[in-house]
């Protein structure tokens, strides 16, 4: 029997490419879940909202403020709230939910300055444990293969 697998893709939505692709995705896979790591889910731009984000995709939106870096307001400095608190509940979000595509969200336009550099390994590692086997898609990947433009142009 093969294992059940999960894409993940770690994306900002300060990145405009990566908010082409976050809402892209979302509309395409049916089993997709947007998983917002951020601390405090609130933005300068509403559509980023935690209110916004729901509306919009309903049950498929989860905001896991125990993944949210306490630092966020310190450029570089990451101090994760709870790292397995919020693992766990996306683990069991994905299984109870049978996700196959997992968008982990936050503010930040690159994610070698973003904590989520810390949160998507650690999630690898314990659903990878957990029996699900995982692979890592790269959102500038994902709109190249489709032909989807920096500015939302096919």
């Amino acid at each position: 029997m093969e294992e059940p697998a999960v894409i993940l893709v770690s994306a900002g939505y300060g990145h405009p490419l990566h908010r082409l692709v976050i809402h892209a995705l979302m509309e395409r896979t049916p089993s997709s879940l947007l998983v917002d790591c951020r601390l405090v889910p609130a933005s300068r731009w509403p559509a980023w909202s935690r209110r916004a984000l729901q509306h919009r995709y309903q049950q498929r939106y989860l905001h896991v403020p125990a993944l949210g870096n306490r630092r966020y307001r310190v450029r570089g400095q990451i101090e994760i709230e709870d790292m397995q608190t919020g693992i766990q509940q996306v683990v069991q979000a994905v299984f109870q939910d049978r996700v196959q595509l997992l968008i982990l969200l936050c503010g930040c336009a690159q994610e070698q300055h973003c904590h989520r550099r810390l949160i998507v390994p650690a999630l690898e590692e314990a659903l990878q444990r957990a029996g699900m086997s995982t692979r890592k898609l790269v959102p500038e990947q994902w709109a190249a293969h489709y032909g989807l433009a920096k500015d939302g142009e096919r």
